[in-house]
């Protein structure tokens, strides 16, 4: 394409000359006629020039001519070139801000690296300085440790200054001195001492022994509060199995026992079996004895004490005033209860006191129960009676 271009301008400018010279012959006046034949020939030699300069003419500007196409043929292209790297231009200018982006980080990178080598250079020598110190600090210690292990071969950690244990140092002797003008000889002092590190040593001894008999104490304290609390736990399911079996004795109840050592509380509970023909209105719910009648109270009564007894060992037990709330019914089979109780304490004395009449119960009595029944006469001015039941 410069090739061709350099031809175009060459070529143009040849025309241009001819041109010009071909303007300037026209534009010529004609000069005072002098001559003829001298006129004639300039004239032919001029037709000639013109001649010559036609003829070179036409090839150029036939050459003239396909230089313009050439040259328009290859501005197109260029046009299409430029498009393209305007293009190109475009998609690149996110990437040349990235570029300048990095190139700004590289720089301040630079700069940095820079910045940290003489930091580095500094640090070198600070570092330098301070191994140095370190190793004269470390052959001082070692100098002062020689000297001081021929004082005190055990190393004592320490915070305090050189000038605060001298001063120390200083103060003690004086106090020893100051010690040794009020209480006497040295000697004497160190047989006291001896005296006393003796008595300490044995009065330590005897606190030793104290200290393991009572770590024996307090571990035998907890086996027996280990102990304590198992027997306890298997007295407290004996005694709510033989509440159990005790209120099962009744046809229209079930119940057991709440027994809560950490309130220190026994609550007997009862069910009211409601499919018994003799309780039909009755629905089957459990009630505490707070919501109980006062047979039913009664009746629980004598089922937990009962059942306290059988976990008693004691040759005598004793009863008051258990059937005062309950009718006819449940006084007979209390009674039978108690007595069946009563056959199983062999070797025990069983005494039942009741305000109410036993004649009308009409209990039958195993032969293997040696019961006695005692009626004592009625008080004065009174129309009820105690009877006294004793086994």
């Amino acid at each position: 394409m410069t090739k061709t271009s350099a031809q175009l301008q060459k070529a143009q400018k040849l025309l241009d000359k001819v041109n010009v010279d071909l303007n300037e012959l026209k534009n010529v006046e004609d000069p005072v006629p002098v001559d003829v034949r001298t006129l004639e020939d300039e004239v032919t030699n001029f037709d000639k020039k013109i001649s010559e300069l036609e003829s070179r003419k036409t090839p150029l500007s036939s050459s003239a001519d396909k230089a313009k196409q050439l040259v328009k043929v290859i501005e197109k292209e260029l046009r299409n070139v430029e498009d393209q790297i305007r293009v190109a231009a475009q998609k690149l200018d996110p990437y040349l801000e990235k570029l300048a982006r990095v190139d700004n980080e590289v720089e301040r990178a630079k700069q940095e690296l820079k910045h940290n080598k003489l930091k580095m250079k500094e640090f070198k020598k600070k570092l330098a300085d301070r191994r140095k110190r370190h190793a004269d600090a470390e052959k001082e210690v070692e100098d002062t440790t020689s000297k001081a292990v021929q004082i005190c071969a055990e190393k004592i950690q320490t915070r305090r200054t050189a000038q605060n244990i001298e001063s120390e140092i200083a103060q003690i002797q004086r106090q020893i001195a100051t010690e040794q003008r009020s209480l006497g000889d040295q000697n004497e002092i160190r047989k006291i001492f001896l005296e006393k590190q003796s008595q300490f040593e044995s009065a330590s001894a005897e606190v030793y022994q104290l200290s393991c008999f009572l770590e024996k104490l307090a571990s035998m304290l907890a086996d027996r509060n280990r102990w304590y609390l198992r027997t306890r736990e298997s007295l407290s399911l004996l005694l709510r199995c033989n509440f159990d079996l005790y209120v099962c004795d009744h046809p229209y109840f079930s119940g057991h026992l709440n027994v809560s050592h950490s309130s220190q509380t026994i609550e007997p509970v009862l069910q009211a079996d409601a499919s018994s023909p003799a309780m039909p209105d009755i629905v089957q719910s459990s009630t505490s004895s707070r919501s109980l009648s006062g047979g039913e109270r009664s009746f629980a009564t004598a089922c937990l004490i009962l059942a306290l007894w059988d976990l008693m060992d004691s040759p005598f037990h004793c009863l008051d005033e258990f059937d005062v709330f309950m009718d006819l019914v449940n006084r007979r089979m209390c009674l039978e209860m108690m007595l069946k109780a009563a056959e199983k304490k062999r070797g025990r004395q069983l005494v039942f006191l009741s305000p109410l009449n036993m004649s009308q119960l009409h209990i039958g009595v195993s032969p293997d129960i040696d019961l006695k029944i005692f009626e004592m006469a009625p008080p004065r001015d009174q129309n009820t009676s105690k009877n006294k039941s004793k086994k």
